[in-house]
């Protein structure tokens, strides 16, 4: 089995990849509802969503021989922080495939994710 790499999302083709992570991870499941990829992309695009006006975001893709297997982001919210008194990080998105390679391939956390700072 190939091994797992994990990338940041540069381009608007990516981010719809992106999106579309859950779309490929739930089509069996009778109970999923699938989101709107027009909003998804909407709500994901730093010029249109207000969040990133006091807030910065990467979005990561999980890959395996060219498939999307996994996808995460890491935000750092700036008020939040001043609010809080602290630096904090905060993730969301995250979605793998059910398989131990996916998962401990370092999506929940890469050092070179943090850029942030």
């Amino acid at each position: 089995m190939a091994s797992v790499s994990i990338r940041p999302v540069r381009s608007k083709r990516e981010l719809k990849r992106f999106v579309k992570v859950p779309f490929a991870l739930h089509r069996d499941q009778p109970q999923w509802v699938a989101p709107l990829i027009f909003e998804r992309m909407e709500f994901l695009n730093r010029e249109k969503n207000p969040y990133f006006e006091h807030a910065e975001a990467e979005y990561f893709l999980a890959e395996r021989d060219g498939e999307a297997v996994g996808r995460i982001t890491v935000q750092v919210d700036h008020r939040w922080d001043t609010y809080q008194g602290g630096s904090d990080a905060m993730f969301g998105f995250f979605e793998t495939a059910n398989d131990p390679a996916v998962s401990a391939s370092g999506l929940p956390y890469r050092r070179n994710c943090f850029f942030l700072w």
